[in-house]
């Protein structure tokens, strides 16, 4: 059942034959990890790329004041990886961490050069889960350089609705780059303006 889940993700996007779903299933791993528990530690080589199947992992760097920043959740249907590391075999940079109890599915590098050459569509799966990882990445990092923290929480809100029930408040400021003092003030706003919408709404002005 786990491993169907990661099918149905390839599925949306590559035309897979049975016997590619095989060889995908084959060198996947289902792994179950408690939460707090580090599937990486910053300065080990990343091996394995995770794909979770149900809990929320975050990837997090140590800035230079020495502090833990959480930089990348990834949830149910999502990859999460240091990919420079697991592709160049160089220490990782990132650390990453569970949340919540997880239940993952692994492929190590290994696997992944395998389904390039065995299956038809090979090359476009490991393009999917770099693609994956890269444009969450990116989008991160250009609103930092373009939108203010209210926006950034806005974008998390959106983005990952259940998270702000599901993690710790103060991963929620380190991601979007404020102090949990600071989510605080935010969050309030945001419920005052979101309060003062939806009355305008009721009283039909909109």
């Amino acid at each position: 059942m786990h491993k169907e889940m990661l099918i149905a993700f390839f599925r949306q996007m590559v035309p897979m034959s049975s016997e590619d779903e095989e060889r995908v299933l084959e060198r996947c791993s289902g792994l179950s990890v408690p939460a707090k528990a580090y599937l990486l530690q910053a300065g080990e080589i990343n091996q394995q790329v995770y794909f979770v199947v149900k809990g929320c992992v975050r990837m997090a760097i140590v800035n230079r004041e020495g502090e833990d920043i959480s930089c990348y959740f990834a949830t149910e249907g999502r990859f999460a990886a240091d990919y420079q590391s697991f592709l160049t075999g160089k220490p990782a940079s990132y650390s990453i961490q569970c949340l919540e109890p997880c239940e993952l599915l692994t492929m190590d590098r290994r696997g992944l050069e395998e389904l390039y050459s065995m299956t038809t569509h090979g090359e476009r799966i490991g393009r999917l889960i770099a693609e994956h990882l890269f444009i969450d990445t990116q989008e991160r990092l250009t609103s930092f350089y373009v939108e203010t923290p209210e926006q950034r929480y806005a974008d998390f809100a959106t983005k990952f609705p259940d998270l702000l029930q599901r993690i710790p408040q103060h991963h929620v400021a380190a991601f979007i780059g404020v102090r949990p003092q600071s989510l605080s003030r935010i969050k309030r706003r945001a419920l005052e303006m979101e309060r003062a919408l939806t009355q305008v709404k009721e009283n039909g002005l909109i």
